[in-house]
């Protein structure tokens, strides 16, 4: 409760411009668990994976391949594109893979971006709200001259509140945002590992997507 007592005392102590501070922090932290859940869906969670489903193509075993093609991931409709193509020639399959890749992999950038823009946007936020602050303290002075601190508190609370929740918002959901990144590379290798080795079993080169 005492926690929740300073949140909105901050909060109306912050003036207009927690507002969008705070827009932008949940906004933020909704796309964070939105990517981490489509991430872990993404990532295997066998570390064998890559060498079982190889190991399924070499030895012909479809129906143990196909058991992991599936449409709610990327990896699976990877996986159901190239059974689908098997029978293809190289430059066939190479150019539905490539083609394939390209049209669904910004599914799982979208919201990265937005993310990273959110931690630039949350400071200069909290800025916005310092200078506001200053500004009202400013007239307090001009209005009452420095001779009372009670009218001026306001605006140094806005000031320096904003300023605080602005780096606050920012710095937590910039390291997430990072790690997230990482997390895609990683989803990123692990696909190319895949169809680059199964290309390498099926035609004897090691083509890239």
């Amino acid at each position: 409760m005492i926690m929740f007592d300073y949140l909105f005392e901050s909060v109306a102590l912050g003036g207009v411009v927690m507002i969008p501070l705070f827009i932008v922090s949940v906004w933020g932290w909704t796309l964070a668990l939105a990517k981490t859940v489509q991430f872990r869906r993404e990532l295997p969670s066998d570390e064998k994976f890559v060498e079982r489903i190889c190991e399924f193509y070499q030895q012909g075993r479809w129906s143990d391949f196909e058991s992991h093609c599936t449409s709610r991931t990327l990896r699976g409709k990877i996986l159901m594109k190239i059974l689908q193509n098997r029978q293809s020639s190289e430059a066939q399959m190479i150019h539905s893979l490539n083609e394939f890749f390209l049209k669904h992999w910004p599914s799982l950038e979208n919201g990265l971006r937005t993310m990273t823009l959110m931690t630039t946007v949350s400071p200069l936020l909290g800025l916005l709200g310092t200078v506001s602050g200053m500004i009202h303290t400013f007239y307090v002075i001009t209005a009452f001259g420095a001779g009372n601190p009670v009218l001026m508190a306001g605006g140094i609370s806005e000031a320096l509140i904003t300023t605080q929740f602005g780096l606050v918002v920012a710095f937590p959901l910039m390291v997430y945002a990072n790690y997230l990144n990482n997390t895609k590379n990683k989803i990123r290798q692990v696909l190319e590992t895949i169809i680059n080795r199964i290309l390498n079993i099926e035609y004897g080169v090691h083509s890239h997507v």
